[in-house]
């Protein structure tokens, strides 16, 4: 499942869970970013088609697993601030809980990939993958633990920052939203980019909908608060983000994805240049020089629409949320 919701949900979940005995971001990482790096290794660079390579394997989780943790322990000092503020650790790491979290994210990953592909070889050498079970059979599974993850981590979220400063809070949560709405919406797609049609890819596209809708209220409900944004751009937000879902599920119902997506991205630009402003103060900053991470939104919401903008995009909204506090 390359860079699906799933994984990030199970990082989510299980890393809370084992938050006291691993370092959560290193489990997080390696769950959710790296192991799928060989889908873009034998797709991109190679030119060979093959969503699970030799890094889906529990060797890998071993070797390249530990590596990675310890790889992020070094780096401490640059990043641990950045997991502080989302809340997903507190003390510096170890040495120790770095690798422990890599190699279980890691292997976490592999595993709920060998559950549904049989071109996976989990125990490699081994050429054949004993813990297939196929997508049809864990569906419910899959959807439990994302909802459970998902809001495992909300609920985290929202009980660590509420007895500080709310509307830093309100931002924070209201960008994660964003973030996550737009990462359920494409899971209700197909190929073309057509809605799928059953109950369950509509729940998925309403679902995201809303809380992309709910996120850019609450983080324009606390700009206004402070002063950044007026009431009028804050309203004429929210309705284009209306305008835009309606849209956009309109013209999935007539079988027309290449406009409806043409029409959120434009609207979707809109929408970033009347936040560029208040969300200026926001920087990225490297020694000598900073980037503007406002500035950043709108280059990536611009390059969404050839597809080499979402990464981006999503980084951006992760940047914020980790940044709030700058902006209050």
């Amino acid at each position: 499942m390359p860079f699906t919701t799933y994984h990030l949900a199970s990082g989510l979940l299980i890393g809370f869970l084992l938050r006291k005995y691993v370092y959560w971001p290193s489990f997080l990482i390696a769950t959710t970013i790296v192991v799928d790096i060989d889908f873009l290794i034998y797709n991109i660079i190679f030119w060979r088609y093959s969503p699970h390579g030799y890094l889906h394997t529990y060797l890998a989780s071993i070797v390249i697993g530990a590596f990675m943790g310890y790889l992020i322990y070094l780096t401490r000092a640059y990043t641990h601030s950045f997991f502080r503020e989302l809340y997903l650790a507190y003390e510096e790491p170890t040495a120790l809980n770095s690798i422990l979290g890599s190699i279980g994210g890691w292997a976490l990953h592999v595993f709920m990939d060998s559950l549904v592909y049989t071109d996976i070889k989990p125990f490699l050498p081994i050429q054949y993958n004993p813990l297939y079970v196929g997508y049809s059979g864990i569906y419910v599974l899959l959807d439990v633990i994302l909802f459970s993850g998902l809001i495992t981590y909300f609920i985290h979220l929202y009980r660590v920052s509420k007895s500080g400063n709310s509307l830093v809070s309100k931002l924070r949560i209201g960008f994660l939203m964003v973030l996550v709405g737009l990462l359920a919406v494409p899971m209700g797609l197909c190929g073309a980019l057509y809605i799928c049609g059953d109950l369950r890819s509509w729940f998925y596209i309403l679902a995201g909908e809303f809380l992309v809708l709910l996120g850019l209220g609450l983080v324009t409900q606390a700009l206004v608060i402070l002063g950044h944004f007026s009431r009028v751009k804050s309203w004429i937000t929210l309705l284009l983000v209306l305008v835009a879902v309606i849209l956009f599920n309109i013209l999935e119902v007539l079988h027309n994805p290449s406009d409806a997506i043409m029409i959120s991205w434009v609207l979707s630009l809109v929408i970033s240049l009347l936040l560029r402003k208040p969300l200026r103060v926001v920087k990225l900053e490297f020694s000598k020089f900073s980037i503007s991470i406002a500035n950043l939104l709108v280059v990536a919401v611009f390059l969404s629409a050839f597809v080499v903008g979402i990464p981006l995009l999503l980084l951006s909204l992760l940047l914020l949320a980790a940044k709030a506090r700058n902006i209050a």
